[in-house]
């Protein structure tokens, strides 16, 4: 029964931070459209370049798919090499050990490749579109 109850306080733990994440964004979004609003409200002779310029600080800086791929992939592939070196001080030890540590390494690897693939697609695709 604890283990169920520590696996539920888990899954409630990353339920939390995921809705916390979103609520976050709303927010800032939200306070960042109210302070366009104001501008707008206090100077209706505005100049175009000052609306592209504040909204441009509005909206905030583009999305990079292709860096977040990137950086995703280069801390995976480290953390693949450092869990099958984990595999094998841990099969010093205890030998059953070693294929399930070298399995997650392994998962964790072929995850950092696949972002690291997906880096260089969405980079040929945003060079083309």
């Amino acid at each position: 029964m604890g283990a169920g109850v520590a696996a539920l306080g888990f899954w409630l733990f990353i339920a939390a931070a995921v809705i916390g994440g979103i609520w976050d964004g709303i927010r800032k979004r939200e306070e960042a459209h109210k302070t366009l609003r104001q501008l707008l409200e206090s100077q209706p002779n505005a100049d175009e370049k000052l609306l592209a310029f504040v909204q441009s600080l509005v909206e905030g800086v583009r999305s990079r798919p292709d860096r977040d791929f990137l950086v995703a992939g280069l801390w995976l592939i480290p953390v693949a090499i450092g869990l099958a070196v984990l595999g094998y001080f841990v099969s010093r030890i205890n030998a059953e050990a070693l294929y399930p540590i070298l399995g997650a390494a392994l998962l964790a690897g072929c995850i950092g490749m696949g972002a690291l693939v997906a880096s260089w697609i969405m980079s040929v695709l945003e060079r083309r579109g």
